[in-house]
């Protein structure tokens, strides 16, 4: 981690021409950015870079450039204001890879009525007050980094540090990139020859890259393991996923309202971020051809993530998944989208990411204790178990852990989707029992819910905690059309 602060601190040095503090200024037709210094460290505050890599903090100031005079002529307000910078501006490195502005989620507990970073205003009435949704880290001495700028007239500024947390690997060039709609897109370059924003070229895009109508999505094994993460289960292992994501959406759009250059209202059609609903629910390592895994929920990610247009986003995934597998790929599935310029709306097949070996498609077993055919998706129970102990969990006294292996498969011709707590069920007495939540640290474990496209078959185990003298259980499985009892005699 040394060496990559001293490499980049010396590239960050060149690109500045004499002094590592020679101020870097970009702006458009509202802000000037100005980068005063800059610095790679480990910790900011209280807070710490994950595992291979490090916060950029960057000495900034935001200052009102807007001509009043020509604000006038079309009737344009002199305020610059920017409610949440991550959505807004990145650091890009090498050209394509973009790391949005490190914050986190608003505190809303004891809140102080008057801390600024917090509580904003809408304008007009002081009481027409809103929350903000995100803040800046702290630092040593308490002071939150720079989240938003409100820039009241020409001439006013705000000065903080920007911090972005980026990989700790050496980079050739360095650059921040801010999307205005009203006052343009500029960039700043903070070391090394930077493209201009929207350039692009085959040698840019990621190995392996894959394309639909919305995204192009690039995975691969990384090389730096997460840290700060619980011991995996028995027979369970981490697995980190290096996931870059590009928008390949464009939208029509008007020119920035303070570029004279065009008259007001001029249209183009410009790349734009696309969002992903439902991310987190959406990705899988398939080990073995069989199992799907999915994120691990202490490093789970926000329901909706959205990915820049210029350059690629990049995220760290950890799945858990069997210390045994011997191929590993991640299936990514896609919701219907919505493309301004297309009629109707789109549904991209799922993509496959090859990790490491070769697995086969699984297949149903050839014998089964149970089958039940819901419509297009077909559900197997392949075997069933007691055991004395589960996960590296012993049974409580007077119990036994029921183990249950399925098999499903989707014969539609579209994406089907399994949530395991609400189709697989044990009747306790006649009340329904959904499966243990120890089944997650199981060998064997499923993601909670998951997908499965046209023609796929996914294969797991799930556990019950029964007791140690039942001689039958009487299970139930649920499909979207069909609901079926059946008996499982003890072995």
């Amino acid at each position: 981690m040394i060496a990559r602060t001293l490499a980049l601190g010396a590239l960050l040095i060149a690109a500045a021409g004499s002094a590592a503090d020679a101020p870097l200024s970009a702006q458009n037709h509202t802000v000037r950015l100005t980068v005063t210094a800059r610095q790679w460290r480990d910790t900011y505050g209280e807070n710490h870079a994950a595992a291979g890599r490090t916060y950029l903090i960057l000495d900034a100031q935001w200052t009102n450039v807007i001509d009043s005079a020509f604000a006038a002529s079309r009737n344009l307000p002199v305020e610059a204001k920017n409610d949440d910078l991550a959505e807004s501006l990145a650091l890009v490195v090498d050209g394509h890879d973009s790391f949005p502005l490190t914050l986190r989620e608003a505190p809303t507990a004891n809140l102080d009525t008057n801390d600024a970073d917090i509580v904003g205003h809408s304008g007009g009435s002081t009481d027409a007050a809103y929350l903000r949704k995100v803040v800046g880290l702290q630092n040593a001495a308490g002071r939150r980094a720079l989240a938003y700028f409100d820039l009241e007239k020409p001439g006013s500024s705000s000065r903080g540090d920007l911090v972005f947390e980026a990989p700790a690997a050496e980079g050739h060039t360095l650059e921040l990139r801010f999307h205005d709609p009203t006052g343009g897109d500029f960039a700043l370059p903070l070391a090394g020859k930077s493209a201009a924003p929207g350039a692009e070229s085959a040698a840019e895009d990621p190995p392996g890259r894959q394309r639909n109508d919305i995204f192009a999505l690039a995975a691969h094994l990384s090389a730096n393991p997460a840290r700060g993460l619980p011991p995996a289960p028995p027979d369970r292992r981490y697995l980190t996923v290096e996931f870059q994501a590009r928008s390949l959406v464009k939208v029509e759009d008007q020119f920035p309202a303070y570029d004279p250059s065009h008259a007001q209202g001029e249209t183009f059609w410009r790349p734009d971020p696309a969002g992903w609903t439902g991310f987190s629910d959406d990705l899988f390592v398939i080990a073995d051809g069989s199992l799907p895994c999915g994120l691990d929920p202490a490093t789970i990610l926000p329901g909706d993530l959205e990915f820049p247009a210029t350059g690629w986003g990049t995220l760290q995934l950890v799945f858990l998944v069997p210390t045994s597998a011997k191929a590993l790929e991640l299936e990514c599935f896609f919701a219907d989208y919505t493309i301004p310029g297309h009629e109707g709306t789109v549904s991209p097949p799922p993509m496959h990411f090859r990790l490491n070996g070769t697995a086969t498609g699984a297949t149903l077993p050839d014998k089964s204790e149970k089958t039940v055919a819901d419509g297009t998706m077909e559900f197997r129970v392949a075997a069933h178990h007691l055991v004395a102990s589960f996960a590296g969990e012993p049974a409580a006294e007077g119990e036994r852990f029921l183990l249950v292996d399925f098999a499903v498969q989707n014969h539609g011709p579209d994406v089907g989707r399994f949530t395991v707590a609400e189709q697989c069920v044990w009747f306790n007495h006649g009340d329904e029992t959904v499966p243990d939540d120890i089944s997650a640290r199981g060998p064997q474990a499923p993601a909670a819910s998951f997908a499965l496209a046209s023609g796929e078959t996914r294969r797991f185990q799930v556990a019950w905690r029964v007791p140690a003298t039942a001689k039958k259980f009487e299970m139930g499985l649920k499909g979207n059309q069909v609901a079926e009892k059946f008996t499982l005699a003890a072995p």
